[in-house]
């Protein structure tokens, strides 16, 4: 009888898999790659170390056009079976630290969307999520991701995703628990940035940066963006913004549920989240406990700009947090086969 492997057993011989998927979304809809593109064709045991992504516009117009779309513009929920990974709605910049992001200028590395018709061009951005705890995704279960657009391009975007992962050998036993990301994210109100904008306030919820189970999150990472939406001649840009709102504009407080300081004084964004990094990286991580949250106030100055001609644009901001909690492994197993949860529910 074959020896059955430990589970924290060395694993030299492990092979890589690497899995893709596509799909579009056009705004105000949602959608998803085929899942079985996403599954282990061997249905063995696999961790997933990172995801993935190129997201590029979808220009219509039958005139020289080039239209951009970053990662703030696209939201993503992840589902494995019932156990909620990512919440809804959660921007693709949320994931990973300036390393993560390609986000070229305006006008370089341009594509043709259709390639039949070379008069439309538009410039792919990628991110990707590096996960610092690689996850356990069994023999035949399915991470399953559900794409939002966010509207703040007029333009259909294509998605491409893809999991990077290692199979686990045959007979290798599993961890007796599972860390489980969940990463939930504040997305704030966009702010007009042109024309005579009066100063304005926007707070998050307490179902934004919380934590809905009954153990205790260990937080890793808190990440911000602050991205500019601006249409100028017929030109649309979704582009992570290096201006005045994030740095003297845009500024935050944060606590949480308990009343630690996270921001004690308005700070300007950028100091927070400086657009080197774009995040706070915490290696022992924090912890929240069951139903806690981070709440944040953020104030936006007033401008007073000179709109260029046909120009219109705003800016808004997002707070993202990712945490991991642990699943014992015959609970993790269950609930990966599982039907997912009604939308709302942890």
């Amino acid at each position: 009888m074959p020896q059955q492997i430990p589970a924290d057993a060395p694993t030299p011989y492990s092979d890589p898999i690497i899995l893709y998927g596509q799909t579009s979304v056009t705004p105000g809809s949602g959608s998803a790659p085929n899942t079985d593109a996403l599954s282990n064709p061997d249905n063995l045991d696999m961790e997933l170390l990172e995801v993935r992504w190129r997201i590029y516009a979808n220009p219509t117009p039958t005139k020289l056009v080039s239209s951009l779309v970053a990662g703030m513009a696209i939201g993503v929920k992840f589902d494995l079976g019932s156990l909620a990974v990512v919440d809804a709605d959660v921007p693709l910049s949320s994931f990973g630290t300036a390393r993560d992001i390609d986000e070229p200028g305006f006008g370089t590395n341009l594509i043709y969307p259709d390639p039949t018709n070379v008069n439309i061009t538009t410039t792919p951005y990628s991110y990707r999520w590096r996960l610092k705890y690689p996850l356990l995704i069994p023999g035949g279960a399915v991470l399953t991701p559900v794409y939002s657009h966010l509207s703040q391009t007029p333009f259909p975007v294509t998605i491409d995703t893809m999991y990077l992962c290692r199979q686990r050998p045959p007979g290798q036993r599993r961890p007796d628990k599972v860390k489980v990301p969940w990463v939930g994210s504040y997305n704030s109100t966009p702010f007009d940035n042109l024309a005579g904008q009066a100063a304005g306030q926007d707070f998050s919820s307490e179902s934004d940066l919380y934590n809905p189970f009954d153990v205790p999150l260990e937080v890793s990472r808190l990440a911000g963006s602050c991205v500019l939406v601006e249409t100028i001649l017929g030109v649309t840009q979704v582009i992570e913004w290096n201006g005045e709102h994030r740095f003297q504009l845009g500024q935050l407080r944060a606590r949480s549920k308990r009343g630690n300081e996270l921001a004690r004084a308005s700070t300007p964004f950028n100091t927070l989240f400086p657009i080197e990094w774009r995040v706070w990286d915490i290696p022992q991580g924090w912890h929240l406990m069951p139903g806690e949250y981070y709440k944040t106030q953020l104030n936006v100055a007033a401008v007073s700009y000179t709109p260029a001609t046909n120009q219109t644009g705003s800016v808004q901001f997002m707070v993202a947090m990712t945490g991991f909690r642990e699943v014992p492994v015959a609970d993790f197993v269950s609930a990966a086969f599982a039907e997912p949860e009604p939308e709302g529910t942890p």
